[in-house]
């Protein structure tokens, strides 16, 4: 059974057949964004139920999938096939058909990434690409975030990460099911250290210097004197 479509009035038996009302039915066919429907097909019946052979005919549309047909064009899933002998209940002397398709191209998704400076701030804008797959290819900009007393390592999928996975100028790959993704900065906090500098017999005052972890710094050439020598370097040791 196909479907009942609008109010079905079922006739009163008569005792003489041959005085039986005769209905008739056409049914129409709507590719339904497709081309190639099929013909418009007529039945008859001495009631409101209509026995009827789908037409073998089927349409087609690019990037789509034939399903079936259905009697509202709105259908995702068919409730009759072509080539089935059905039946359908109508008060209606018109009747469509509605082909069913499912879409065989991948639908064209957008992912916008997102910067979080974490704590920082300065993080690059926001970046938005297509893809067909879930599968987007973003390419991580040069601009940097900043913050105070910390050193930015790079970007993370988690806030609360203390590597990186990301890095400033490479593209990376980032599978999602969401419109948008974010990466967040990862900072190492700046350790400081203090280098004094003692004359080792000599005279005069260098300053103290305060230099982060891991970073080279130029030591100084002056400052102190010493009678027939010069200052050529430094040691840990009076005696280096």
């Amino acid at each position: 059974m196909l479907a009942v479509v609008g109010t079905v009035y079922v006739a009163t038996e008569d005792s003489d057949q041959s005085d039986a009302t005769t209905y008739t039915l056409t049914i129409t066919y709507d590719a339904n964004g497709g081309t190639g429907a099929p013909s418009a097909q007529s039945t008859t019946s001495t009631s409101t139920s209509y026995n009827f052979t789908v037409s073998s005919t089927i349409p087609t549309r690019s990037g789509y999938t034939f399903l079936g047909w259905s009697i509202t064009a709105s259908a995702t899933s068919s409730s009759t096939l072509p080539g089935t002998v059905d039946t359908i209940y109508t008060s209606y002397s018109t009747v469509t058909l509605y082909a069913v398709w499912q879409s065989i191209v991948p639908p064209i998704t957008t992912c916008t990434l997102l910067f979080d400076a974490n704590g920082g701030s300065g993080a690059p804008a926001s970046e938005t690409v297509t893809s067909s797959t879930q599968n987007y290819s973003f390419p991580i900009p040069y601009t940097v975030p900043t913050y105070s007393g910390h050193k930015f390592l790079g970007w993370s999928v988690t806030a609360s990460a203390t590597s990186p996975s990301k890095f400033p100028g490479e593209v990376t790959l980032i599978s999602t099911s969401n419109s948008t993704f974010t990466l967040y900065a990862v900072w190492e906090e700046i350790t400081l250290n203090t280098i004094s500098f003692n004359g080792n017999l000599g005279t005069g005052v260098v300053s103290d210097m305060s230099i982060m972890s891991d970073v080279s710094i130029q030591l100084p050439t002056f400052g102190f004197t010493k009678t027939g020598y010069y200052l050529s370097s430094w040691n840990t040791a009076a005696d280096g």
